[in-house]
């Protein structure tokens, strides 16, 4: 979408000092695939094999659904809602208008505003038609307008669902708490080792597909692959996976996971379109 906020996204600074690259972004790996760097955001032990995915609309709204409370005109960059941005960082969000005045914009949220939980500053990507030339609203929005919002980069475990944004797979072990949200990668494309649940019946065979779980783990196909089970499945096994005696990691070639819209960019003077090394 557009590079012109990512590059002019809070005078090109990020979260924190500890934020080196774009959230979300993919780099390729000197000998295979690629790696997308995030926030691991969401609490728990995470080991080499987890499955990621990115922040959906439920895990940023408390009801996964915003409503618009103040009238908006068009040209202005600024979003309100009734205090649904307490004590919230949304920094680098993506949002669409799903419903009532100004429906199918879409929007970055570039600015949370100190003490204030119910208005963020935003820059506006899209509208119906178009991508507009100025960063305001292409058209007004009143207390009619709804919105969602998802953000690529800050990563949770799987749950397993269809509508699931896969990231990639863990390839490290760390542990994340409220007090330490470590930025990292995770493998999203060509080989990496994933975590086979062994309470499944799913077994996973060579070249057999491999579908995510709960918690971030796998398993092989079911009997008949249904449209949901297609939409859960991040690539194709490279070995037998063995399930006898506990959770054990397999070899396998991630091939489905679609690239989604990086975030904003690093700390500093760095922008997205800086080359970054993976070392």
């Amino acid at each position: 979408m557009s590079r012109e906020v990512l590059h002019d996204f809070d005078d090109g600074h990020g979260l924190t000092e500890a934020q080196r690259n774009t959230l979300g972004i993919w780099v390729p790996d000197a000998e295979d695939g690629h790696w997308v760097y995030g926030q691991y955001w969401e609490n728990g032990d995470y080991k080499t094999g987890h499955v990621l995915r990115h922040a959906g609309r439920a895990d940023l709204l408390s009801d996964a659904d915003g409503a618009v409370s103040e009238d908006v005109a068009v040209g202005a960059n600024y979003l309100v809602t009734d205090g649904k941005f307490a004590n919230k960082d949304f920094r680098g969000a993506i949002g669409y208008v799903y419903a009532g005045t100004g429906k199918g914009q879409t929007f970055h949220i570039r600015r949370m505003i100190p003490g204030d939980s119910n208005r963020v500053e935003i820059a506006v990507l899209s509208s119906r038609t178009a991508r507009p030339r100025i960063t305001g609203w292409n058209i007004a929005l009143d207390n009619t307008s709804k919105f969602r919002l998802r953000l690529p980069g800050r990563f949770y475990f799987s749950d397993g669902n269809a509508t699931d944004l896969i990231a990639g797979i863990c390839q490290t072990e760390l542990t994340v708490t409220d007090d330490h949200k470590p930025f990292g990668w995770a493998k999203c494309e060509g080989g990496a080792f994933a975590l086979y649940d062994h309470d499944t019946s799913n077994n996973i065979t060579p070249n057999s597909a491999v579908l995510h779980l709960a918690g971030g783990l796998v398993e092989g196909p079911p009997g008949t692959l249904s449209n949901a089970a297609i939409a859960r499945t991040i690539g194709r096994a490279d070995f037998w996976a063995d399930n006898t005696d506990s959770d054990g990691l397999f070899s396998v070639t991630l091939n489905s996971i679609p690239r989604r819209r990086p975030s904003f960019s690093r700390e500093g003077e760095g922008h997205s379109g800086n080359r970054v090394n993976i070392i």
